[in-house]
């Protein structure tokens, strides 16, 4: 039986990320429990989220590059 990671400190820890505000500081540690979430996949996904949150400016942060002010 493959282990994965646990799916309750998964989905926890990507509602945090998903939230407005500061990301979590701390990098994700998750469990392994049989029938949990594929390492793999969930790896990639925080990775990408974590990539995204980055590249889009915080509420009282200034976007770079030219702003229309027509």
């Amino acid at each position: 039986m493959r282990r994965g990671y646990d799916r309750g400190q998964v989905d926890a820890y990507i509602e945090r990320l998903s939230q407005a505000g500061p990301p979590p500081s701390e990098p994700p540690a998750f469990d392994l429990v049989r029938r949990g979430y594929d390492r793999l996949q969930v790896d990639t996904c925080i990775e990408e989220l974590r990539a995204r949150r980055n590249s889009v400016p915080q509420p009282g942060q200034q976007a770079d590059g030219p702003v229309d002010s027509r």
